[in-house]
Protein backbone atom coordinates (compact mmCIF):
# COMPACT_ATOMS: atom_id res chain seq x y z
CA UNK A 1 0.00 0.00 0.00
CA UNK A 2 3.17 2.54 0.66
CA UNK A 3 4.74 3.06 -2.55
CA UNK A 4 1.42 2.86 -4.53
CA UNK A 5 -0.58 5.36 -2.28
CA UNK A 6 2.60 7.94 -2.10
CA UNK A 7 3.03 7.95 -5.91
CA UNK A 8 -0.55 8.76 -6.43
CA UNK A 9 -1.01 12.67 -7.71
CA UNK A 10 -4.51 13.07 -6.60
CA UNK A 11 -6.49 12.46 -3.42
CA UNK A 12 -9.81 12.49 -3.03
CA UNK A 13 -10.77 12.86 0.53
CA UNK A 14 -14.70 12.36 2.23
CA UNK A 15 -16.23 12.71 5.37
CA UNK A 16 -19.30 13.04 6.60
CA UNK A 17 -21.13 13.78 9.01
CA UNK A 18 -23.77 12.30 11.77
CA UNK A 19 -27.44 11.32 10.80
CA UNK A 20 -30.09 13.81 11.69
CA UNK A 21 -33.94 13.47 11.71
CA UNK A 22 -35.51 10.25 12.10
CA UNK A 23 -36.21 6.69 10.05
CA UNK A 24 -36.63 7.08 6.66
CA UNK A 25 -35.34 11.08 7.23
CA UNK A 26 -32.08 10.50 7.97
CA UNK A 27 -29.74 12.89 6.41
CA UNK A 28 -25.87 13.15 6.35
CA UNK A 29 -23.95 15.97 5.74
CA UNK A 30 -21.39 14.85 3.37
CA UNK A 31 -18.24 16.80 1.69
CA UNK A 32 -15.59 16.10 -0.77
CA UNK A 33 -12.18 17.84 -1.83
CA UNK A 34 -9.60 16.90 -4.26
CA UNK A 35 -6.09 17.53 -2.82
CA UNK A 36 -3.44 17.57 -5.49
CA UNK A 37 0.51 17.17 -5.50
CA UNK A 38 1.86 20.28 -4.93
CA UNK A 39 5.56 20.73 -6.34
CA UNK A 40 6.70 17.14 -6.26
CA UNK A 41 5.38 16.72 -2.91
CA UNK A 42 3.44 13.58 -2.20
CA UNK A 43 -0.49 13.89 -1.98
CA UNK A 44 -0.19 11.26 0.52
CA UNK A 45 2.26 10.39 2.93
CA UNK A 46 2.73 6.76 4.26
CA UNK A 47 4.89 6.67 7.91
CA UNK A 48 3.87 3.49 9.08
CA UNK A 49 1.60 0.73 7.87
CA UNK A 50 -1.32 1.97 9.80
CA UNK A 51 -0.27 5.54 9.17
CA UNK A 52 -0.51 8.11 6.54
CA UNK A 53 -0.29 12.00 6.52
CA UNK A 54 -2.37 14.12 3.90
CA UNK A 55 -1.90 18.25 4.00
CA UNK A 56 -4.67 19.92 3.94
CA UNK A 57 -4.39 23.95 2.54
CA UNK A 58 -6.33 26.35 4.79
CA UNK A 59 -6.29 29.86 4.17
CA UNK A 60 -3.43 32.06 6.58
CA UNK A 61 -5.48 34.13 9.48
CA UNK A 62 -4.28 37.66 10.17
CA UNK A 63 -5.51 38.34 13.09
CA UNK A 64 -4.07 36.77 16.25
CA UNK A 65 -7.68 36.25 18.07
CA UNK A 66 -9.18 34.12 14.98
CA UNK A 67 -6.13 32.01 15.40
CA UNK A 68 -5.83 30.82 18.75
CA UNK A 69 -9.64 30.49 17.67
CA UNK A 70 -8.39 28.11 15.06
CA UNK A 71 -6.30 26.25 17.34
CA UNK A 72 -9.24 25.73 19.95
CA UNK A 73 -11.42 24.46 17.20
CA UNK A 74 -8.22 21.92 15.51
CA UNK A 75 -8.00 20.56 19.49
CA UNK A 76 -11.82 20.10 19.49
CA UNK A 77 -12.55 22.95 22.06
CA UNK A 78 -14.25 25.40 19.94
CA UNK A 79 -16.24 26.32 16.88
CA UNK A 80 -14.76 27.42 13.21
CA UNK A 81 -13.44 30.62 13.31
CA UNK A 82 -15.97 33.34 12.23
CA UNK A 83 -12.86 34.24 9.12
CA UNK A 84 -13.54 30.31 7.95
CA UNK A 85 -17.19 29.89 8.17
CA UNK A 86 -17.57 32.52 5.93
CA UNK A 87 -15.54 31.03 3.36
CA UNK A 88 -16.84 27.51 3.49
CA UNK A 89 -20.36 28.87 3.19
CA UNK A 90 -20.07 28.53 -0.66
CA UNK A 91 -22.28 29.82 -3.65
CA UNK A 92 -25.69 27.66 -2.88
CA UNK A 93 -27.14 25.67 -6.45
CA UNK A 94 -30.59 24.53 -7.05
CA UNK A 95 -30.84 20.84 -7.15
CA UNK A 96 -32.49 18.51 -9.65
CA UNK A 97 -34.46 16.93 -6.43
CA UNK A 98 -36.10 19.74 -4.17
CA UNK A 99 -35.17 17.80 -0.52
CA UNK A 100 -31.25 17.93 -1.08
CA UNK A 101 -29.49 20.95 -0.35
CA UNK A 102 -26.09 21.52 -2.54
CA UNK A 103 -23.29 23.86 -2.25
CA UNK A 104 -20.46 25.39 -4.65
CA UNK A 105 -17.25 26.12 -3.24
CA UNK A 106 -13.68 26.33 -3.63
CA UNK A 107 -11.41 24.67 -2.69
CA UNK A 108 -10.36 26.89 0.43
CA UNK A 109 -14.22 26.09 1.02
CA UNK A 110 -13.77 22.83 0.19
CA UNK A 111 -10.97 21.83 3.01
CA UNK A 112 -12.67 23.98 5.58
CA UNK A 113 -15.85 21.93 5.33
CA UNK A 114 -14.23 18.68 5.09
CA UNK A 115 -12.14 19.93 8.25
CA UNK A 116 -15.18 20.72 9.76
CA UNK A 117 -16.82 16.58 9.28
CA UNK A 118 -13.53 15.21 10.18
CA UNK A 119 -13.66 16.89 13.80
CA UNK A 120 -17.14 16.26 14.41
CA UNK A 121 -17.36 12.08 13.10
CA UNK A 122 -13.24 11.11 13.65
CA UNK A 123 -13.07 9.35 10.23
CA UNK A 124 -12.16 9.51 6.75
CA UNK A 125 -12.13 7.95 3.20
CA UNK A 126 -9.10 8.79 0.84
CA UNK A 127 -9.23 8.06 -2.39
CA UNK A 128 -5.53 7.75 -4.25
CA UNK A 129 -5.92 8.54 -7.76
CA UNK A 130 -3.57 8.31 -10.87
CA UNK A 131 -5.58 10.60 -13.77
CA UNK A 132 -2.55 10.09 -15.86
CA UNK A 133 -2.43 6.63 -15.72
CA UNK A 134 -5.05 4.39 -17.71
CA UNK A 135 -3.85 1.45 -16.04
CA UNK A 136 -3.64 2.11 -12.47
CA UNK A 137 -5.81 0.56 -10.21
CA UNK A 138 -7.19 3.26 -7.68
CA UNK A 139 -6.15 2.54 -4.04
CA UNK A 140 -9.03 3.12 -1.58
CA UNK A 141 -8.37 3.59 2.21
CA UNK A 142 -10.88 3.95 5.61
CA UNK A 143 -9.47 5.87 8.28
CA UNK A 144 -10.63 5.51 11.82
CA UNK A 145 -9.15 7.80 14.69
CA UNK A 146 -8.41 11.09 12.71
CA UNK A 147 -5.75 13.45 14.50
CA UNK A 148 -4.72 16.62 12.76
CA UNK A 149 -1.13 17.49 13.37
CA UNK A 150 0.80 20.68 12.50
CA UNK A 151 4.32 20.92 10.30
CA UNK A 152 6.21 20.87 13.15
CA UNK A 153 4.23 17.68 14.80
CA UNK A 154 4.99 15.66 11.69
CA UNK A 155 8.73 16.80 11.72
CA UNK A 156 8.87 15.59 15.17
CA UNK A 157 6.70 12.29 14.32
CA UNK A 158 8.97 11.25 11.41
CA UNK A 159 12.01 11.87 13.14
CA UNK A 160 11.12 9.01 15.69
CA UNK A 161 10.18 6.82 13.45
CA UNK A 162 13.22 7.16 10.85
Amino acid sequence: MGAFAMTSTQVLLTAGGYPKGILGWRRRSTNAALIEQVNDTASILVINSGTVAVPIWLPTLTDEHEQESAMCWFSRRGTMPSVYREIAIGKKVKSFYLSVTTYERDVAAANLKLLKLILENNRLALLALYPHDPHAIDLHITLFGVALVDVQKLQDYLQLVL
